[in-house]
């Protein structure tokens, strides 16, 4: 299979990469991932494995993709092709929470967490899997894009955190070492293809660069092997020749009722030094009498001439350097007002910088304490060009044992194969020693109510 046809192919199995109502459930220690100013209820809390996961793409969904043909699901390449956009995205950040604590020192709380990330940034064009898949007979007297931007990136964080209640106003900050565990990364990306309506000759002009570390060996456009382990933790790599610093910082203003606060995360990058591989191929190419189609297929011409064709045609040359990456950006305002001791709603405004795109989501949430033991919330949030997420969220305590989940879009559980957004996060704390237990929990002597 060709490097083009792999990467597309990623794209279809799975836009801002934003879990909006982890901003407003600052009762758990996962709350200040989203603003590090936020400071839990408890003195000390044990944080335990956790899972999360968001996905989001433009073009077409599982439903456009797969049809029923005589009782068996079929893929329907034409209704593909049909859905795309001009230009598509997806993106997508899978992470794995394992161990960290949260200590309260009167007025001043610090932290340290570790987490495992996986980071996936595509934008292709339309014409890309079109020419994959039904050649490029259509596009003849025709310059078509076929660049892409791919961004693949897995990762070590550990952090360490300190947030400062001062009266009114809470000072939160972390700072993050980040440990490479591989990469793919195109920064230079323009390609097109012409095809001339006399000879039917092909002309190919490429500036394409890819940067791997520790994920790709390539030796032949059909000689090659993808190193990256989607999911690894391992020992080796937690403190890797491929590093690099990332930095959250937030504030948060108490007016009673009314708590409004703004935060900016995952400023920073990596930089990748070691097992470091570019894949470069530039200037202009032709041949005459191939349809690519026919080359990817096998149909009319041996398929092994086909690859050697194309080998020829993508002329890829290795070399070294090191390069770097910068992480997705997230910057996010809240403003929460308790109605009751019960009851509290708000609203959330947040946006992701990467890429040099700039994906903006908006929600209103309220949530709801049930008894001393369980917190409920819902939010509907407009974002990734999706209007349709109804979000849920749950803490439930066991003694000790805090047992938590949210996701953003409760409907794509339940209509996954017509839904273009997906995420959830979901784990385990152990919190003890709760403060000002009788303000915090039953709000007692505080007239403004319950703020958790």
């Amino acid at each position: 299979m060709s490097l083009l046809a792999v990467l597309f192919l990623t794209a279809i199995s799975s836009y801002a990469q934003i879990q909006v109502g982890l901003s407003y459930m600052d009762e758990i220690w996962q709350g200040s991932l989203n603003n590090p100013a936020n400071q839990s209820e408890h003195r000390l809390v044990v944080i335990l494995p956790s899972i999360g996961n968001t996905l989001s793409f433009t073009g077409p969904t599982y439903g456009d993709a797969i049809v029923e043909q005589n009782g068996t699901n079929v893929l329907d390449v034409n209704q593909i092709i049909s859905r795309l956009e001009d230009r598509n995205q997806l993106r997508e950040q899978f992470q794995i929470g394992t161990v960290g604590f949260s200590i309260q020192f009167a007025n001043l709380q610090v932290g340290f967490h570790h987490t495992t990330k996986f980071d996936a940034f595509l934008d292709y064009p339309k014409e890309l899997p079109t020419l994959i898949w039904k050649g490029n007979a259509q596009y003849i007297g025709e310059t078509i894009p076929l660049g892409n931007n791919l961004q693949l990136s897995g990762y070590h964080e550990v952090g360490v955190s300190g947030a400062l209640r001062l009266g009114k106003l809470e000072l939160g900050a972390r700072l993050k070492y980040l440990s490479g565990i591989g990469s793919l990364s195109t920064d230079q990306a323009e390609a097109s293809l012409y095809t001339d309506p006399e000879i039917y000759q092909l002309t190919f002009n490429a500036d394409y660069r890819l940067r791997t570390a520790s994920s790709l060996d390539y030796r032949a456009f059909n000689d090659f092997d993808i190193n990256y382990s989607f999911g690894q933790i391992s020992i080796d790599k937690l403190f890797s020749g491929n590093a690099g610093i990332g930095i959250d910082l937030g504030a948060n203003l108490d007016l009673g009722r009314l708590k409004v606060g703004a935060s900016v995360v995952d400023m920073g990058g990596i930089n990748w030094k070691k097992d470091v591989k570019t894949y470069t191929t530039n200037g202009s190419f032709t041949y005459e009498g191939l349809d690519i189609a026919q080359a990817l297929t096998g149909d009319s011409v041996s398929f092994e001439q086909a690859l050697d064709t194309l080998a020829q045609i993508f002329d890829f040359k290795e070399s070294a350097g090191s390069y770097k990456t910068r992480l997705p950006t997230r910057a996010f305002v809240t403003a929460g007002f308790n109605l009751t001791n019960m009851w509290e709603v708000g609203a959330v405004l947040a946006g992701e910088f990467y890429q040099e795109n700039f994906n903006p989501a908006a929600s209103i949430y309220g949530k709801a304490k049930i008894g001393p033991w369980l917190r409920l919330g819902a939010n509907y949030t407009i974002a990734n060009q999706t209007y349709d997420n109804l979000g849920l969220s749950a803490v439930a305590r066991l003694g000790p044992v805090q047992v938590y989940a949210m996701t953003d879009n409760i409907i794509s559980a339940f209509q996954a194969e017509n839904s273009q957004y997906f995420n959830f996060l979901a784990g385990v704390n152990l919190a003890f020693g709760k403060k000002n237990a009788a303000d915090v929990l039953e709000g007692a002597g505080n007239d403004s109510g319950v703020r958790f």
